[in-house]
């Protein structure tokens, strides 16, 4: 199938290549310019797909010619730094490296010294949150989790001194079995989620049997659970986990219960009843 972009419109005229000024032979960034360019000339049909490739040809020698770069390394370097930092949690350590590395090599004289150190600060804080997000489900919570209150959406997720409780109960080797007992909107079930994820990434093996009282609800955590540990920000923490197998089922137990499945193989450790 051709696309319409190789296929020039009728009206089109003989286009000629996008201009590199005199004073601008020596800059990488002019020859990434001029192939954004010529690419908006392809894709509007004003021109056809041999006459871009070798105008693109041309482009890609002189920039090597001109600038003593090759093409792929000007339009890397090209790239605005900035857009990295979007997203920047869903970025694991090897990859926040590798952006260390691309900002340190930006020349003093395009970006001020003081904002390259805040750039590379806000890296360093990203890899350590992380680090300490893998050993601690609290703070895994506050770098993976978001709020899901409406007055909230997205947010942060603010943690009160109740629910730091929340968690030391949870992480007590001495007690696998607890029950916490507050009131409706004390987010007991959203930080569960989050311990369970965490839980999972920190034991692949792990299977957890969540009980309640309608299928809906168990279906509404395992639909969340999902969201959890399919975001960008999971697998920046935790890279183990590449595949959960997910259910829900109804059966009648004493009372009634339904129950949603979380975990690929192995045993339930503990219970916890929230």
């Amino acid at each position: 199938m051709v696309s319409k972009a190789a296929q020039p419109t009728e009206d089109a005229r003989p286009v000629e290549m996008p201009r590199i000024e005199d004073n601008e032979r020596g800059d990488p960034r002019a020859y990434v310019r001029a192939s954004g360019e010529l690419s908006n000339l392809f894709f509007k049909g004003k021109i056809d797909r041999h006459d871009f490739k070798g105008m693109k040809e041309a482009i890609v020698d002189d920039c090597l010619a001109f600038t003593g770069i090759k093409f792929e390394d000007a339009a890397r370097k090209g790239r605005d730094i900035i857009a990295t930092f979007i997203g920047i949690m869903e970025h694991d350590e090897p990859e926040l490296m590798k952006v260390k590395g691309e900002i340190e090599a930006i020349e003093d004289a395009r970006v001020k010294r003081s904002l390259k150190k805040k750039w590379l600060n806000l890296i360093d804080i990203a890899i350590a949150l992380q680090k300490k997000a893998r050993r601690d489900p609290m703070v895994f919570m506050v770098d993976v989790g978001r709020d899901d209150d409406p007055h909230g959406a997205g947010e942060v997720f603010q943690m009160s001194d109740h629910h730091h409780e929340y968690f030391e109960i949870w992480n007590d080797p001495d007690h696998a079995n607890s029950l916490i007992e507050a009131p409706p909107g004390h987010a007991k079930s959203t930080t569960l989620r989050y311990q369970r994820a965490w839980e999972i990434g920190d034991e692949p093996a792990l299977r957890c049997l969540y009980l309640t009282d309608e299928k809906k609800k168990a279906e509404d955590t395992v639909t969340s659970l999902k969201a959890v540990m399919g975001s960008g920000r999971f697998r920046a923490v935790i890279k183990e986990v590449t595949k959960v197998r997910f259910a829900v089922t109804a059966q009648h137990l004493c009372p009634a219960h339904a129950h949603g499945f979380v975990g690929p193989c192995g045993k339930i450790i503990r219970r916890q009843n929230v």
